[in-house]
């Protein structure tokens, strides 16, 4: 792994044993309808587009019939077994955020949602100019993570019993703004959403 902490190796290692069953769970795109049109608004018919931590493949059918060039990566190998399955047409790399192994300038946008809240804020900017550096100048993207302050490794159990130890960084509408703009990314639109008990920040930003 690319020396992931030992919350972040926590996190994996939960999404690869219980794979299956997240996927079961998050099987369509849920509120993102909105976010995946707004992005095709912005981007041409054929546009290259990174998804960022696509997990079990939840957004990468409709994404792909909006007509992007899709591109998927995940760091968990049994989320990526499972997006296959899905989605047996689209494209799928086991790849880390820590190291985007693309080419500069390689994608017209990018899709990042609830996977940034994942990083450890100590971090992030080193995602985040990893983002850039292969998102096109003006390039389109879409970030959702979760209202709030601090880091924790929470634990979650399943009505079926399934253990999830998970890392989350949350932020509040400022701190991730700030966050933002000091990695060269122009705040486009900002739509706070709420569901399941959790404010999510949404944010459509582009880079400079």
């Amino acid at each position: 792994m690319e020396n992931l902490s030992e919350a972040e190796q926590a996190t994996v290692d939960s999404y690869n044993r219980n794979a299956e069953h997240w996927s079961s769970l998050h099987s369509t795109p849920g509120g993102s309808f909105l976010e995946m049109r707004t992005l095709r608004t912005e981007l041409p018919k054929g546009a290259k587009i990174l998804d960022i931590g696509s997990g079990s493949g939840r957004h990468a059918r409709e994404l792909t019939s909006l007509g992007f060039d899709y591109t998927g990566i995940d760091i968990s190998e049994g989320l990526l077994e499972e997006a296959r399955k899905r989605n047996p047409d689209a494209k799928f790399l086991k790849m880390s955020m820590y190291d985007l192994d693309f080419l500069p300038d390689t994608f017209d946008g990018f899709w990042a949602i609830a996977s940034l809240l994942h990083i450890p804020k100590a971090r992030i900017d080193e995602v985040l100019q990893g983002i850039r550096r292969v998102v096109k100048t003006d390039g389109i993207g879409i970030i959702k993570v979760k209202s709030g302050e601090g880091e924790e490794l929470k634990r979650e159990e399943s009505a079926a019993g399934h253990i999830y130890d998970r890392f989350f960084s949350y932020y509040t509408p400022e701190e991730i703004e700030k966050v933002l703009r000091r990695n060269g990314f122009d705040l486009v639109r900002f739509d706070p959403q709420y569901a399941d008990g959790t404010t999510w920040l949404t944010y459509r930003v582009k880079k400079k």
